[in-house]
């Protein structure tokens, strides 16, 4: 696309094309958010070539400028040229804090450098190739700071994320075997409460309590009640 060509017409308003110059070979955009800051926050993910970490971005829409602020994998200690499956994406993992923090869980995909595919269950016991697993982080634009969490679901990456600032708890959803965690973060503390199915899970969320639901394969509502980390199905079901 032609540098002219970025900003467009739509309907009345304007679309403005924002490409990722200095990263060429990122080819997807899994988390997006904006910041307490105002500030847009996005993850340039790597799923298609071998050896690319996560960048965490920052566009300020008022200034029309575009920062790189982060790569992830070496932050967290997994650079991406260590020969494991890298640090490649962070998946619906990017949720922005009251505190100011970007609340971050890594994702996998990309193939280690050199490799031109990679497969979880192929490379599961593979000491050199498999994933390590998905990085819990906080991430403070405003001072550059990262706190690691360290691994949370070992040889799997997060796919979903949300917040409970009030219980200091984040809910995850892994891949590929699709379990339901929950992580204190106080107590810097894992917990897996079990597997919800075979496909991909796509959402997480709250409800005003801070309960949290998602779905299993079949579109059962599933809900983690606030408080007493107890996975229940709901007698409700959407098409699966």
């Amino acid at each position: 696309m032609a540098k002219n060509e970025r900003v467009q017409s739509v309907a009345g308003g304007r679309l403005e094309y924002l490409p990722f110059e200095a990263l060429p070979l990122h080819d997807s955009v899994w988390g997006l958010c904006t910041g307490k800051d105002g500030m847009i926050y996005a993850s340039a993910c790597g799923e298609c070539t071998g050896g690319l970490s996560v960048f965490i971005l920052r566009y300020d829409p008022a200034a029309r400028k575009l920062e790189y602020l982060l790569e992830v994998g070496p932050a967290v200690g997994q650079p991406p040229d260590n020969g494991h499956a890298t640090q490649c994406k962070i998946h619906y993992c990017l949720l922005p804090g009251s505190d100011g923090l970007l609340y971050c869980a890594t994702h996998a995909s990309g193939p280690p450098l050199g490799d031109p595919i990679w497969r979880p269950w192929n490379c599961w016991d593979d000491p050199v190739r498999n994933f390590p697993g998905s990085y819990l982080f906080t991430y403070d634009p405003a001072s550059g700071r990262l706190d690691n969490f360290g691994i949370g679901p070992l040889k799997e990456g997060s796919r979903a994320l949300a917040l409970d600032e009030k219980r200091h708890k984040l809910y995850g959803l892994t891949w590929p075997r699709n379990h339901f965690y929950v992580y204190y973060l106080d107590q810097r503390r894992y917990l897996d409460l079990g597997r919800i199915g075979d496909i991909n899970p796509q959402a997480i969320f709250l409800d005003r309590a801070g309960n949290a639901y998602t779905t299993d394969d079949y579109g059962w509502i599933l809900r983690c009640e606030a408080g007493r980390d107890r996975l229940q199905r709901l007698g409700v079901q959407c098409p699966s």
